[in-house]
């Protein structure tokens, strides 16, 4: 059976929810980041400042000298959150086969729904407008047989876009598009294919296999050689429980301060374990990550026995990997994760797992002292 399936994708999302609650904003080149000179790159950008070469993921500063002018908007992630969950709500309206990407952008699965709302692209078209008369956003809408032509179809028809992917798109339209647009092909990728000749994805089709497994290996060619020809299997897939959970910072200046990277572990460490616990789960293991001035990076990892969610625990891990792994270089991030997430605990009880238990309880009253007062409230644990 031929799936149906819906990619959305909000345009400027983070500009656009900016222009709408500030009205002055309207017409104007918005960058969501934050000031220059700190080292932030931009978010997103409204439309207007993409036409001076402002891209996501571009030096804030780089993004200023292409457009002076441009009006920089600090991001406001938890109004963000919010409006995504809105328009999650909208999406769950028509199918519970909802994959959100990111706060902006989700695939449907909308084959059991096509009897009750008509077509996937009226589908398409219904919730585009109740995002509109909700949330005065603007979204694309794709709807074609698999998740790839879907997801490529918004890419190419934004802004405000609402396309179906048919059979005499595939022939017509697709064989002519550049290789960049294959899922799954990078820069570096593009280049190979590109010195081997290939530069459209018809290019790809006419081509064997067995060729592509020279230069690209097997895996890469069979899923390349797939692509091309517009086929994806993979499902819409309701997203379950993270398997695992972390936090970074990045420094305004590089610091080599031993005082102040070690205070930011325990930031970080502290941050982690209150999600961690939020979620009712306990870490098998820990894991840092170190990024220096000179942008090398080194991660380094070590297991959790037993398992905890206790902060003094993890923030002692924490700093432990820290200290054996920092070379005294001047550092321009770190970053704590938590990986091996489980909801219960290692079932082998011992004296060890009784002092946690400790811990963790008397982490949980810090925890909701903090959630009804506001204020933080961390409890010395070693006095217990």
């Amino acid at each position: 059976m031929t799936k149906s399936i819906i990619h959305i994708d909000m345009d400027a999302f983070y500009a656009a929810v900016e222009q709408r609650d500030h009205p002055e904003l309207q017409g104007k080149p918005v960058i969501v980041g934050g000031e220059p000179g700190t080292r932030s790159v931009v978010s997103t950008c409204s439309y207007e400042a993409r036409k001076y070469g402002i891209r996501s993921a571009m030096p804030v500063d780089t993004a200023v000298k292409l457009c002076p002018e441009a009006v920089i908007m600090p991001p406001r992630f938890r109004v963000y959150q919010n409006i995504s969950g809105q328009i999650n709500e909208i999406f769950r309206l028509f199918t519970p086969l909802v994959e959100p990407l990111s706060l902006d952008e989700a695939f449907l699965d909308v084959t059991g729904s096509l009897r009750l709302f008509g077509s996937a692209l009226g589908i398409a078209g219904q919730i585009k407008k109740k995002i509109k008369a909700e949330t005065s956003l603007v979204a694309s809408a794709a709807s074609a047989p698999n998740k790839f032509l879907a997801k490529l179809a918004t890419s190419i028809y934004k802004p405000d876009g609402l396309i179906e992917i048919n059979t005499q798109w595939v022939k017509e339209i697709l064989p002519g598009l550049s290789i960049k647009m294959l899922w799954g092909v990078g820069d570096k990728t593009a280049g190979l294919l590109e010195t081997l000749g290939f530069k459209t994805i018809g290019d790809i089709q006419k081509t064997s296999e067995d060729y592509l497994a020279r230069y690209i290996g097997e895996k890469s060619a069979r899923h390349l050689k797939s692509i091309a020809c517009a086929e994806d299997s993979r499902s819409v897939e309701i997203p379950g429980r993270s398997k695992s959970t972390g936090s970074s910072v990045t420094f305004d200046h590089d610091s080599s301060n031993c005082i102040f990277l070690e205070n930011e572990i325990k930031k970080l460490a502290g941050s982690v374990c209150r999600t961690l616990r939020a979620g009712g789960r306990f870490a098998g293991q820990v894991s840092i990550r170190i990024r220096f001035a000179d942008f090398s990076e080194i991660t380094r990892q070590e297991k959790l026995v037993p398992r905890s969610s206790a902060t003094r625990n993890i923030t002692e891990k924490a700093l432990l990997l820290f200290r054996r792994s920092w070379n005294g270089k001047k550092i321009r991030l770190l970053g704590v994760t938590l990986a091996s997430l489980y909801s219960e605990k290692n079932s082998q009880l011992d004296f060890f797992q009784v002092n946690t238990e400790k811990l963790e309880n008397a982490d949980k009253t810090a925890d909701e002292l903090e959630r009804r007062f506001g204020i933080p409230m961390r409890l010395d644990c070693r006095k217990i």
